[in-house]
């Protein structure tokens, strides 16, 4: 009787391309969770739990390692700061199946990034906190709208987010209107690092 979507870009996609029953309701649903603030924890001690580096900024990449997720542009723009000199040091969590492109970059020994397979939600708040900013990315040639549901956990554990996403979405907006990151359109890895 009613479908649901997470974002008025989403509802006009789907009125664009799908044909509705006579008296289905289309709602605006957006994505929802526990919204408290992550507990507070010993930045430095976090830091040196997982091996990361201290002292410099942290970009948490957190959700699939799989195709749609811009895997390969983060190992890309996380290659552009090793070249340029950037202090930026990328941290995945997650796993998938490009897993074996991340680890396949580390094994390259540009020393700026790292990747955990998998934590239980309290302690991947408990990273997160420890990091300085939340990376959203999608793919670019993409026409269906998305919403990154760890959109959630970032703002729980603090963290501004940069939002690389296909020009389809109202997420980049939805991000810059309330404040709490910034967004650029999704596959240029140079716009990224430069964000």
């Amino acid at each position: 009787d009613v479908i649901g979507c997470m974002s008025p870009a989403n509802i006009a996609y789907l009125r664009s391309h799908y044909a509705l029953l006579p008296g289905q309701k289309v709602a605006l649903l957006p994505i929802y969770g526990d919204v408290s603030a992550a507990p507070p924890a010993p930045r430095e001690a976090v830091r040196k739990r997982y091996a990361l580096p201290e002292g410099v900024p942290i970009v948490l990449f957190g959700g699939q390692i799989t195709e749609g997720r811009g895997i390969a542009e983060i190992i890309e723009t996380a290659r552009l700061s090793h070249t340029h000199g950037d202090p930026t040091f990328f941290l995945l969590i997650g796993t998938g199946r490009l897993t074996p492109l991340v680890e396949a970059y580390i094994a390259e020994g540009a020393g700026n990034m790292a990747w955990i397979a998998q934590l239980p939600r309290d302690e991947y708040l408990t990273v997160a906190t420890a990091c300085d900013l939340g990376l959203v990315i999608t793919v670019a040639d993409v026409d269906v709208p998305t919403f990154p549901s760890k959109t959630i956990d970032y703002l729980r554990a603090g963290l501004p987010i940069i939002a690389a996403v296909e020009e389809s979405t109202d997420y980049g907006t939805f991000v810059e209107t309330h404040g709490f990151g910034h967004a650029i359109t999704a596959g240029d890895p140079n716009a990224l690092r430069r964000t």
